[in-house]
């Protein structure tokens, strides 16, 4: 399907600089008299510098460094701030056109942005690598809480290597439908182009590459995201409480959320509703983060822990510390296969300021900022 679209043709003549008739050279005109020089009496004012010109070779270098970092955010911000030199510069319109285009694409290949392969591959990274050494079922698979920006992605990733049906369900539709339909088009390029990176375990690369075939990515290439996912075989967005929804019981072989369980309300039946999904057997990933959201706006007013310094929570923020967590699966009839936490930093200043409950939990499960966990339905 992609052969066609890979071709290189001939380039287009329409596109060739036209002939154009020389101007005529005007008659030069004589030189103004010179300025006599100004007395020594009245002093002279030294000429400004000439303000520094905009330099697109060291704007690319600046943001390169910044990825090498795996500063991504403040590469986003060095773009950002560069928006008004650029606009200034003396040169094409299309050559600063071109600047946005292909350094936004090097941070959003760096992984610095909501949309394309590369979050889609950090993503497959996360799962697969929690998941080595689990066997898993047959049957479907649910992304919870998919998000507005590539909501099939991963579903599609999964349905590809045998997983059907697959769904991403979420409460918000698409934030811009037409994006995340380019951003499928790039997402099935690199699949078609380098199937080795989603192959996998298990899966016969025929078959991966028959399903792959089957969808139409002129639909996405055209900014139409319905009618792309509807290209996909088993594939759909649903856009709907997952508590509500008619997906059948024991339909799952695998179910994953992504920084979704910390915003829940009501956890207990969330898990409750993830066990009945899952075949016996059947493995729900989730990587909660439990930092404060509000300090990911990169304005320096909140930090990691800010929202436990507060009486009421944020909006839209539960404020679950990792054994929560624990405990809620556990009561729901999980097995806990992984439990993987990473700290944050917490300063001796920072510890009087928690308030109750925080301040009297242990200091362990206070600072525990992120949570990888993989649970089983017993079989």
């Amino acid at each position: 399907m992609f052969g066609s679209r890979l071709r290189f043709g001939k380039r287009d003549e329409r596109f060739a600089a036209p002939a154009v008739d020389p101007a005529p050279v005007p008659a030069p005109t004589p030189a103004p008299a010179p300025t006599p020089a100004p007395s020594r009496a009245v002093g002279i004012t030294a000429p400004r510098p000439r303000p520094h010109a905009f330099s697109e070779a060291s704007l690319r270098a600046q943001i390169d460094e910044l990825l090498a970092a795996k500063q991504n955010a403040r590469a986003v911000g060095a773009l950002i701030d560069a928006l008004p030199q650029l606009h200034a510069a003396g040169f094409n319109i299309k050559e600063k056109l071109s600047n946005l285009i292909f350094l936004g694409k090097r941070i959003q290949d760096a992984g610095g942005a909501k949309y394309g392969h590369a979050k889609l591959r950090a993503k497959i990274r996360s799962v697969t690598g929690f998941l080595k050494g689990h066997e898993l079922p047959r049957g479907g698979f649910v992304e919870l809480g998919c998000g507005a920006h590539d909501p099939v992605a991963l579903a599609t990733f999964f349905y590809l290597n045998g997983f059907a049906p697959a769904y991403g369900i979420d409460l918000l539709a698409p934030r811009v439908p037409e994006f995340s339909a380019l951003s499928m088009y790039d997402i099935v390029a690199n699949m078609a182009l380098f199937p080795q990176r989603y192959c996998w375990r298990g899966t016969d690369p025929a078959v991966f590459r028959e399903r792959l075939d089957r969808i139409d990515v002129a639909q996405f290439e055209g900014g139409n995201f319905a009618a792309g996912v509807a290209s996909v075989g088993e594939v759909d967005l649903l856009i709907e409480d997952l508590l509500d929804c008619d997906l059948a019981p024991a339909s799952l072989a695998l179910l994953t959320s992504f920084a979704v369980l910390e915003h829940v309300t009501d956890l207990p039946s969330v898990f409750a509703r993830c066990r009945d999904l899952l075949v016996p057997g059947g493995i729900a990933y989730h990587f909660i983060d439990m930092a404060d959201h509000r300090s990911y706006r990169g304005d320096g007013a909140f930090g990691t822990f800010a929202f436990l310094f507060e009486h009421e929570a944020p909006a839209n923020m539960n404020r679950l510390r990792a054994p929560d967590f624990v405990a809620a699966a556990l009561d729901a009839g999980f097995e806990v296969l992984v439990d993987r936490r990473i700290k944050g930093d917490l300063s001796e200043a920072d510890r009087a300021r928690l308030v109750a409950p925080f301040s009297a939990m242990a200091l362990d499960d206070v600072t525990i900022i992120k949570q990888h966990l993989v649970l089983r339905k017993p079989l």
